[in-house]
């Protein structure tokens, strides 16, 4: 029998019934002070384990494994510690009997070495704790500072580029103050300092409030959001109202962030009720650039996004995910994400809420001025999408990716009238931006046509106008042949 004990912290040694040593690993003969076996020069276990009641010839005759106390070890200079020793006689073909032996003192040393190192992480945590506490409030006063002055400003001015640079600046505070409130989550979060509040909130009202939160960016990228609300979820729970909306506002914006075409959808489900609580699921879908597989380890972790490129292009800090997924754990969740590169992503979750009335209203209140939801989806269809239906098989049934479908007719021309206006003053980034989404508009199209598209993006990448407008023209007759109507020309 062979053993490597390389890698043990216990001297481990082989012997016969002799008490013949027949192998022993780095540890025994560094702590022994001896070369390797050969420098042991034939001495016997005996010699090297030895106690007042037991030890010496006794190791050799133990009938089972045991647990040995009060013995000590000799070195090679005769010096000599505490051990502590499991016996296991008889073990291999050849009747090799084994010894693990734990250096009693080096093994305190360790643990008060462990105890210390412990005692100052432990102070360094707090006081980075402290710091980090101290440090977002004292970077909050100037943030609302500057954005109380930069309110009034806008509320006075008259000239439009001055309400555009206040405009900006605002939004740089508010994006400045969202990473704050990030860090000091997290820093809450990591210390274990991290409460969740309970009250009864109107869930309907959350949902609404989140959808408003982001219509404008919404309608400023042309997407479409839906909302879709199971019949059987309540409309008043118990729990914490800012926590939930938190998490939904960052998987929210994460989607919107990462989508350039198609839609971000919210859907609700209430997946069981047992005694006072009632168990809900979300999930939040995207048509974006989706996640590669390899990168799916890194969306949760701190400080982390999927690539470098992600970071340049959308921004970020990486702690939303994984405050998120704190945040759940806290309200007796999990989370998990399906994501096809290039088609889309779908995180879904579930958390526990405590039920506020059992006699609870179960329908959506229409407020005149309530925003515009886009509500698709019949409860019962929206059951077969949570229970039956694949992520994938979700994202297949959307009409806007449907080649000449009225979504898919209306999203092109769009697309193309924003295209030829970016052609015609020069902006190529932002015509080679929408170029790549008509192409995934019509992927399901006709070869030549999408041949088109290549040219043109070919044209528009080497900034060459008059072919540009060439070949998009060519490209809006083809179109027209397969039903699409004529943009209006710039």
């Amino acid at each position: 029998m062979r053993f490597d004990g390389s890698v043990l912290l216990e001297m481990l040694f082989a012997y016969d019934d002799e008490g013949q040593i027949l192998y022993v690993n780095k540890q025994a003969v560094h702590e022994l002070g001896y070369q390797d076996l050969a420098d042991m020069g034939g001495i016997l276990i005996g010699d090297i384990f030895v106690g007042e009641s037991e030890g010496g010839e006794d190791l050799c005759r133990l009938a089972g494994e045991k647990e040995i106390s009060g013995l000590v070890a000799y070195r090679k200079n005769r010096t000599c510690f505490p051990v502590y020793v499991l016996a296991l006689p008889a073990a291999g073909e050849k009747g090799e009997n084994l010894i693990l032996a734990l250096n009693m003192l080096a093994h305190a040393n360790l643990e008060k070495e462990i105890l210390a190192l412990r005692v100052e992480a432990e102070e360094v945590g707090k006081n980075r704790n402290e710091f980090i506490s101290n440090m977002t409030h004292e970077l909050r006063t100037p943030i609302n500072g500057i954005r109380g002055h930069v309110s009034a400003m806008l509320r006075s001015s008259t000239s439009a580029d001055d309400r555009k640079t206040y405009a900006i600046i605002q939004k740089c505070c508010e994006d400045m103050s969202y990473i704050i409130d990030n860090i000091l989550d997290f820093s809450k979060l990591e210390a274990g300092k991290f409460e969740l509040s309970d009250a009864v909130f109107d869930l309907y009202e959350l949902l609404n409030h989140i959808v408003a939160a982001n219509l404008a960016v919404i309608n400023e990228k042309g997407l479409r959001i839906i909302l879709n609300i199971a019949d059987n979820v309540p409309r008043e729970v118990c729990g914490d109202e800012v926590r939930l909306r938190q998490i939904l506002n960052n998987l929210v914006s994460n989607a919107i962030k990462f989508t350039d075409i198609g839609h971000v959808g919210i859907d609700v489900n209430r997946q069981g009720q047992s005694g006072n609580e009632t168990e809900l699921f979300f999930v939040v879908r995207d048509t974006g650039i989706g996640i590669p597989p390899e990168q799916m380890d890194k969306l949760f972790k701190s400080y982390s996004q999927v690539d470098g490129s992600s970071t340049r292009k959308y921004g970020g800090t990486g702690l939303g995910l994984m405050i998120s997924k704190e945040l759940i754990g806290l309200m007796g969740g999990n989370i998990h994400v399906e994501s096809t590169p290039g088609r889309g992503s779908s995180f879904s979750f579930d958390i526990h809420m405590k039920r506020a009335d059992q006699a609870a209203a179960q329908v959506v209140r229409e407020e005149e001025d309530a925003p515009p939801i886009i509500n698709v989806a019949h409860s019962d269809l929206y059951e077969n999408i949570l229970q039956n239906w694949t992520f994938e098989q979700f994202r297949e049934v959307d009409p806007i990716f449907q080649f000449a479908t009225p979504e898919n007719i209306s999203e092109v021309e769009k697309r193309c009238r924003i295209l030829i206006l970016a052609i015609e003053l020069e902006a190529w980034e932002k015509a080679e931006t929408n170029i790549e989404t008509l192409k995934k508009l019509v992927k399901d199209g006709p070869e030549d046509l999408k041949k088109l598209l290549f040219r043109l993006g070919m044209a528009a990448r080497r900034e060459e106008g008059d072919k540009s407008r060439k070949t998009y023209q060519a490209m809006m007759a083809r179109l027209e042949e397969e039903g699409y109507g004529r943009p209006r020309q710039p």
